[in-house]
Formats: C-alpha cells, sequence, structure tokens
C-alpha cells in the first residue's frame, strides 16, 4: 500500500488541512474586503495569518497534547499548554503591532483560549477518525491474511512434499518418525492459531521460525542457516507470522543455487528490534522484483499494526539482503 496518499501521511493531511482553511477564510474575506485591498495583498495577509496560526496548534498538539495527554500525564500537559498558549499569546501581539492592528490584552487572551480549544478538539477529531480508518483497515487485512495463511496451510504442494518426506523417513529411519509427524503438526498449529491473533510473543514467534528452519535443513542436506538472537524476547510482542515472509524467500531463492546459505541476525534492545537476514542466490535472478508484492504486503501489516518501522532491501551479485528495523514494539502487561 502506498502510504504517500492515504490519511496516514501527516504532511499531506495537514497541507489538505491548510489548503481548505485557506479557501474558506479567502472566500469569506474576498467578498468583504475594502477597495484598498488588492487580491495579492488579501492573499498574502491570510497566508501570513493561518501559517502562524497553524503552527502553534500543530506543534502544541505534536509535542504537548500527543505524548502528555493521551499518556494521562495531566499536570505536565496543563502547564506546557499553559506556557506555549502563554507564548502564542505574546508572539500573537507582537505579530498585530507589526500589522498595525490594536488589541486589547483580554481579546488576545480570549483569542488564544478559544485557538486552543479548537486546536485540540480537531486534534481529537483526527485521533477518532485515524482510529477507525485503522481499525477498518485491520479487519480488511486480517480476512485477507486469514484467507492467505489458509490457503498455505492447505496447500497440497507443502502437505504432499511433507509426507514424501515422512514416507521416506519411515522408511530409512522408522524411528525419527513420530519426531517429524510432530514438527509439522506444531508448524501448522501454530499458524492457524496465530492468525487468529492481533500479536504474538517475539519469543513464540521465534521459536516457530526455528521450527520452520529445522524442517527445512531435514528436507535439505545442502541447506546452512546461521541464526544469532540477542536480546530478551519474553514481553515484547509482534504481529504474527512477521518474519517467515523473508524466510521463506531466502530458503526459495538461496536452495536455486545448489548450497543454500542463509543468515539470520535478530537483535532487540529496549523496544527495538533489528531483524536482518541475507542468503546467496543466482546472479540473474531479480530477487527485489520477485519479492515486491509479498514485501508490500508487509509492509502494509506493519503500517495497520501502528508499529513503526523501516524496511530496506539490496541485491549485490550473489547475495540478497533483508533488514526490518522495529521500534516502540508493545510489551505484556506484567
Amino acid at each position: 500500500m502506498n502510504t504517500k496518499w492515504t490519511y496516514s501521511n501527516i504532511w499531506l493531511r495537514n497541507s489538505l488541512m491548510f489548503l481548505f482553511l485557506f479557501t474558506l477564510f479567502f472566500t469569506a474575506q474576498y467578498f468583504d474586503r475594502t477597495e484598498v485591498m488588492t487580491t495579492q495583498t488579501l492573499i498574502v495577509e491570510l497566508l501570513f495569518v493561518l501559517a502562524f496560526i497553524y503552527a502553534f496548534i500543530f506543534f502544541h498538539n505534536t509535542i504537548i497534547v500527543k505524548p502528555l495527554l493521551l499518556n494521562k500525564k495531566y499536570q505536565q500537559f496543563f502547564l506546557f499548554s499553559f506556557l506555549w498558549w502563554a507564548l502564542y499569546i505574546a508572539a500573537a501581539a507582537q505579530v498585530n503591532l507589526y500589522r498595525n492592528e490594536q488589541e486589547t490584552l483580554a481579546n488576545q487572551i480570549g483569542g488564544g483560549v478559544f485557538i486552543s480549544f479548537v486546536g485540540t478538539g480537531i486534534y481529537f477529531i483526527h485521533v477518532w477518525i485515524y482510529q477507525n480508518v485503522i481499525s477498518t483497515q485491520k479487519k480488511l487485512l486480517h480476512t485477507e491474511d486469514e484467507l492467505q495463511m489458509l490457503k498455505l496451510q492447505l496447500n497440497p504442494h507443502f502437505l504432499l512434499n511433507a509426507l514424501n518426506n515422512l514416507y521416506g523417513v519411515s522408511l530409512i529411519n522408522p524411528l525419527d518418525t513420530p519426531d517429524r509427524i510432530l514438527e509439522l503438526a506444531d508448524l501448522l498449529r501454530y499458524q492457524i492459531e496465530s492468525t487468529k491473533k492481533d500479536q504474538v510473543l517475539l519469543a513464540e514467534e521465534i521459536l516457530f521460525m526455528e521450527k520452520y528452519i529445522s524442517y527445512h535443513q531435514f528436507k535439505s542436506n545442502n541447506l546452512t542457516v546461521i541464526q544469532d538472537y540477542t536480546g530478551n524476547f519474553g514481553r515484547h510482542k509482534i504481529p504474527p507470522l512477521l518474519f517467515i515472509l523473508l524466510v521463506e524467500n531466502a530458503l526459495k531463492f538461496s536452495a536455486q543455487t545448489g548450497r543454500a546459505e542463509v543468515a539470520i541476525d535478530l537483535s532487540l534492545v529496549g523496544d527495538n528490534l533489528v531483524f536482518s537476514i541475507e542468503n546467496n542466490c543466482l546472479p540473474q535472478l531479480d530477487i527485489v522484483e520477485g519479492t515486491g508484492l509479498g514485501l508490500e504486503n508487509l509492509k502494509r501489516r506493519l503500517e495497520v499494526s501502528e508499529i513503526k518501522y523501516k524496511m530496506s532491501v539490496s541485491s549485490k551479485k550473489e547475495q540478497f539482503k533483508a533488514v526490518l528495523h522495529l521500534w516502540q514494539l508493545p510489551t505484556t502487561v506484567l
């Protein structure tokens, strides 16, 4: 999903709001202007005043309302909000002097209070709209993911290959057959149960990833996977089956080389997580293009999960690397 043209884009959203307010006020004042004031003067003056007021409202909502009021830090909110609007009243007085307009102190204070209430009210309307947009996207995405996961779970090729491998094991080493059946059952069970949840523990996701890799190593003698996990994964949560797409791509493309090599590094420091995976591949294969749809789906899932993220992919010669950086991960309540 292209986030440049969605409601989630803060700059697009505020630019459209500013344009709407400018159009509204310009239309109202254009027919009520004095004959002395030209259209150009009206535009310049209106742009200046609106930009001045909008900037104070924007930064008040961004640096005071969002981090303090929404997190129930009421004392800090009232203190900083009072200081902020006191600064606005003082700045507005200087602007009025520059424009040769005289206003009483009472009018200036009243105007500041009015703008603060209107600006905060607009922000809460935005929060309500944004939550509804995210909620709708989550419902749609959950349905799509559930269907996709069901297709994966019931994929006849996947099950056929698994059964063929189990049959081969039962002939060569029948003692290993029960363990392999349990291993396959665990993979399918986790896929079914995790798709019913919005978030799973990071530790559970890592365990599933390890089992998935182990199963593929059991199927192939030419697969080498180096795994390095650093951090305490017991409390943090992520969307289910988040890493498996990158793991699947790495295993699939590296297997085409005849000697598959995959390196996975996952580190968690505080609420910040960095997951990187690198694999060898055929030199003529355009992996970035081949995985485009899957990566877009992964980005979309992160978008609706409201987890801050950054993803980068690179392909050099016979190596492909994907890095996923997540921060401000949610945690379980102890």
